[in-house]
């Protein structure tokens, strides 16, 4: 059965076009993601497949044979938590599609507030749906687990891709390398081209240059014979190839992971070696309601990373906003700088300074890493942007770049990758990964933990477990040893440090690189 289908379908607002989608269909089997990057029009496809009002121009056709069971991403939750949210609007869905028998489901970023536990119920229910279904989401667990059809937005075009998203990515990966291969054939080409254009260049001055047995008056009225037509219509015609060939030339992006090679300055005044936190066995409470216990001591050094998990409601969030309140009974290093993100959509309504000016004030990274990093949270076309000017979503990438780049020794960092499409969350995913400085995290995403692979505090029947090894010493290691090569590197440049601190600072590479 064909659920849905869709003919030259195009979006335009003010005579712009936002997308466009030549064939598209859903048939029976089908288990469709679709993905892009943020703002390009995935929701705005969603409903006017759901026929709700748009404030777009549509031409084209949908045909529906189906009913349509519509789950829209919730983002305000009321007094409800997220997740228990989402998982009611996910159940009456679910109970529409079982009172009419074909039905589409349609899926907004289901996961974006679900735990790991009712991720994996999400995914056992979409696994026994007989019927098909479209989901947008970023999150990769979720969608190597749940779909079969890949509807890549890109480039204001949404492309069908019959294969799983593992294939998907791949073959993604594929591509980019053969764009890369085929720009570099191609500066190779224009190069040669050039070339070729310089000598015919001399061979037609030479051709015009006077010979010497001729008089200026001979050499005038002389039988050019049609040689130096000929070259001029050579040099002319390559100048033409030389022009096609830059006009089509299409740069790939290169993305350079940052390191501490991109620090402006070490500013962190606490060595590598120094006790950053130490937080004292006590029960984490709310209200007077008790939410969970830490029976032993945590403790965190500079360049330590940890991820704190836990499923919804067991108190993530309240324990790190309290930490950074410092109303836990805890010791932070006096001269520690915490950088905080949590999901906050509140207008900055009094910044009239622009994206780009505040953030290059306050980063830690010098210019052209802080540029790719803003970059790759699609905040490019709004540096020059004044800050209380920024939507929902650009706010959030925007007070996310803020704690990232800023001059901060432990970012503590409450599900930062929700709301970020793929590009972006593999971008902080390399960004914490290079991260020279301690690091607590929260996130559901299962990938992303993954990818990050930091030791785990997880909260667990009202219980904070520690992992069975503590921090890696290996990872403390080599933070240590990287911030040494880096002080080593600011001390030969500097010409008023001593050759005793060089020496010392040599030293203490070696033995560190011995005990590795």
């Amino acid at each position: 059965m064909e659920y849905l289908k869709i003919n030259q379908l195009q979006l335009e607002y003010q005579g712009e076009k936002l997308l466009y989608v030549d064939k598209l269909n859903v048939q029976d089997g089908q288990r469709i993601g679709l993905i892009g990057k943020n703002g390009t029009g995935k929701t705005t496809l969603f409903n006017v497949i759901s026929q709700k009002p748009v404030i777009f121009s549509v031409t084209g056709q949908i045909q529906r044979n189906c009913q349509l069971a519509t789950v829209a991403q919730i983002i305000s939750y009321g007094k409800q938590s997220g997740g228990e949210r989402e998982r009611q609007e996910i159940m009456t869905a679910i109970a529409q599609m079982r009172h009419s028998k074909n039905t589409l489901l349609l899926l907004d970023e289901p996961t974006s507030n679900l735990d790991i536990g009712q991720q994996q119920w999400l995914i056992e229910i979409l696994n026994h749906l007989e019927t098909p279904y479209i989901v947008i989401s970023h999150d990769r667990h979720f969608l190597t687990q749940t779909v079969n059809t890949i509807w890549y937005l890109n480039d204001k075009k949404v492309i069908a891709y019959k294969e799983s998203f593992l294939n998907f990515e791949q073959d993604l990966k594929k591509r980019r390398e053969n764009e890369k291969i085929q720009y570099h054939n191609q500066i190779k080409q224009i190069q040669k081209l050039k070339k070729a254009q310089q000598r015919k260049q001399q061979q037609v001055n030479r051709a015009n240059r006077k010979k010497k047995p001729l008089s200026w008056s001979e050499w005038k009225n002389r039988d050019y014979g049609g040689k130096e037509k000929h070259l001029a219509h050579t040099q002319k015609i390559i100048k033409q190839r030389i022009k096609e060939e830059t006009t089509n030339i299409a740069r790939p992006y290169i993305h350079k992971p940052m390191t501490l090679n991109n620090l402006k300055w070490q500013s962190s005044a606490i060595s590598i070696k120094d006790n950053l936190l130490r937080i004292e066995p006590q029960k984490i409470t709310i209200a007077q309601r008790e939410l969970f216990t830490i029976a032993t001591q945590l403790k965190l050094k500079t360049g330590q990373k940890v991820a704190l998990t836990g499923p919804n409601g067991c108190g993530k969030s309240v324990f790190l906003s309290q930490l950074v309140a410092k109303t836990l009974v805890e010791w932070l290093n006096p001269q520690a700088k915490i950088g905080f993100f949590r999901q906050d959509f509140r207008q900055e309504t009094k910044n009239k300074k622009t994206v780009l000016s505040e953030i290059m004030q306050l980063s830690l990274f010098d210019k052209t890493a802080t540029l790719q990093f803003l970059g790759d949270l699609h905040l490019q076309p709004f540096l020059k942007t004044t800050i209380c000017s920024l939507s929902g979503g650009q706010l959030v990438c925007y007070k996310l770049a803020r704690v990232l780049l800023g001059q901060h020794d432990l970012l503590i960092l409450d599900e930062p990758n929700n709301f970020l499409d793929l590009a972006a969350i593999k971008a902080v995913e390399n960004f914490l990964n290079n991260y020279p400085f301690a690091v607590i995290l929260v996130s559901h995403d299962q990938q992303f933990l993954t990818n990050l692979n930091f030791p785990t505090w997880k909260i667990k029947k009202q219980q904070l477990l520690l992992p069975e090894s503590d921090f890696s010493q290996k990872s403390i290691q080599n933070n240590e040893l990287e911030l040494l090569k880096f002080k080593l590197a600011k001390a030969i440049s500097d010409p008023n440090v001593a050759i005793a601190k060089v020496q010392q600072l040599k030293q203490k590479i070696t033995d560190l690189t011995r005990t590795k």
